[in-house]
């Protein structure tokens, strides 16, 4: 009969698992010690409905401070680090985000143009779009990289359609929203151009991606759990007043209760990417993963994909091996010694089995160049025909414990004045 040990043993062993392990998967980041903590205390278990604006009056009190953390230090933040004079955060997840801006820009039987997912896009948008009663076409692209400006141009003005969505999901190149946003405003069109940010919020953050709002988009946002390493939740970011009035507008009832301990989780999150070098970070991430993509084009193990010799302008990057035949047994080995990534049927210009990965957690971390050349020796030594996969599985350990702790965060000791130990040891004290 299973109990609550079972469940605590799977949750135990997952994560004594985790720490010997070298997690690459772009969708993923670590959450710091701080940022974890909202999760086990009071704030997980109450609402904050922005009772004064819905209502005139609190008629879910016990939100009432929590509140107060989201609209006085979360929104500053959040506007300051994305540059937007309106935030919500509202939305609890990337694809709660796309719902809640789709409904917002568009009305039933309206027409949206999106990425296709032969050039990245997310599966998910059409679904969620027709849902909605959109009429989905794709952006003309003239490989799985560049888009046929003129065709689109010209397509465009045929359809003057509510949203073209730049919703790029798996993608080496971000797609730049000013040309798009010169055919519009060229032909006054209606349309507006809402940009996922999910995967480049803390490149966006740390000024190694262009905020979109700064290149042509009306609107972005997405997850806050990628290169931004904050809690799962998403955020829709406007320098526009009346679309900011839409997001509100649909955010209040697609949305009730938005999860008050990823609010707080957030807020110090944000704080944390502010006030410790969260913009070193990002130039790390930026560096390990440049470093990352010249060694295995160097080595020839492995294929990398590029565009026009150009590698990843992301953090993600993509390769698969020689043989295509072997990529999911390669992957079954690397998975054993302890480096986690996606393995996918074939990326964008990949017509076979590939992998996609990324070094954002792992420069969490605090790897550098150093750490990055051993992980790849990894890498490496999987394809040897006569490896022994506990010695590479021993050598991922000692690389991944050597860059445990996690970095640019607050650390436990400055915040000892706030009694965190003595109120995490009196979680579980229900005597």
């Amino acid at each position: 009969m299973l109990d609550i040990d079972h469940i605590l043993d799977k949750v135990i062993e997952h994560h004594n698992s985790s720490v010997n392990q070298i997690n690459l998967t772009p969708s993923e980041n670590t959450l710091s010690p701080l940022s974890r903590l909202p999760f086990v205390l009071d704030a997980y278990s109450r609402y904050f409905l922005d009772d004064l604006r819905l209502f005139g009056d609190w008629s879910f009190p016990s939100g009432k401070d929590l509140g107060d953390i989201e609209q006085n230090m979360l929104q500053p933040t959040l506007k300051d680090l994305g540059k937007a004079k309106y935030i919500n955060v509202r939305p609890i997840s990337g694809i709660n985000c796309m719902t809640i801006a789709l409904a917002a820009f568009s009305e039933p039987g309206d027409t949206l143009y999106s990425i296709p997912m032969s050039a990245g896009g997310h599966p998910s948008t059409i679904n969620v779009a027709e849902g909605l009663g959109l009429k989905v076409k794709d952006v003309p692209f003239f490989n799985a990289f560049e888009i046929d400006l003129t065709k689109l141009e010209n397509k465009l003005v045929e359809d003057n359609p509510s949203i073209l969505y730049i919703d790029q999901a798996t993608f080496l190149y971000p797609i730049d929203p000013r040309p798009i946003r010169n055919i519009i405003d060229r032909h006054e069109l209606k349309t507006i151009i809402h940009y996922d940010s999910s995967h480049l919020n803390g490149f966006i953050f740390g000024g190694a991606t262009e905020n979109p709002l700064e290149a042509g988009a009306h609107c972005y946002g997405g997850s806050t759990h990628k290169t931004f390493p904050g809690p799962h939740k998403g955020f829709l970011a406007t320098n526009d007043q009346e679309l900011n009035a839409l997001i509100l507008e649909k955010s209040d009832h697609f949305v009730s209760h938005h999860h008050m301990a990823s609010v707080v989780s957030l807020a110090i999150s944000l704080l944390e990417f502010k006030n410790n070098d969260g913009t070193k970070y990002i130039e790390q991430v930026v560096a390990n993963t440049k470093y990352f993509c010249e060694l295995i084009d160097k080595n020839k193990k492995y294929v990398i994909l590029n565009h026009n010799n150009k590698n990843t302008e992301t953090h993600q990057i993509w390769l698969t091996t020689k043989n295509p035949k072997k990529a999911r047994e390669v992957e079954r080995k690397l998975r054993y010694v302890g480096i986690i990534l996606n393995c996918f049927p074939g990326l964008p210009g990949f017509n076979h089995t590939s992998y996609r990965l990324s070094v954002a957690e792992f420069t969490r971390f605090g790897a550098n160049k150093d750490s990055i050349k051993e992980l790849v020796k990894c890498f490496d030594m999987i394809l040897d025909t006569d490896v022994n996969l506990d010695l590479v599985k021993n050598k991922v350990s000692k690389l991944r414990n050597e860059n445990s702790k996690i970095q640019y965060c607050h650390n436990y000791n400055e915040s000892k004045k706030t009694s965190l130990k003595e109120l995490i040891n009196n979680i579980f004290d229900n005597e």
